[in-house]
């Protein structure tokens, strides 16, 4: 599945209300980490088609949706299963991002 892109508080609880397991992303085009970390993100979004993967640019995002997450630096991975938190993590650590959607993946 490729990546949905979200911009409002709305569209992210609708998501995650309707599926189990979802991880998204705080970006911004001017973000090199964010860059860089990009083709990891969309490779996992790939490989793992029983997760719902967000993008929110955090230029174009709605201020609600940022405050209710607490979005305060970026890169910004957040993973959810059943409308739970499992894990976060900030920053371009690759290795980190994997073992974010691994977590995820173990979760029942």
């Amino acid at each position: 599945m490729s990546i949905q892109y979200i911009t409002d508080l709305d569209d992210f609880k609708t998501i995650l209300d309707w599926n189990s397991k979802v991880v998204i992303k705080f970006t911004a085009t001017w973000c090199g980490p964010c860059k860089r970390i990009a083709p990891t993100y969309k490779q996992l979004a790939k490989d793992n088609k029983d997760i719902i993967f967000l993008e929110v640019d955090v230029d174009d995002a709605g201020q609600s949706l940022l405050s209710h997450l607490q979005i305060s630096g970026i890169p910004r991975f957040l993973g959810y299963s059943n409308t739970k938190l499992v894990g976060e993590m900030t920053g371009g650590d690759e290795n980190r991002l994997k073992e974010l959607v691994t977590k995820l993946q173990k979760v029942e």
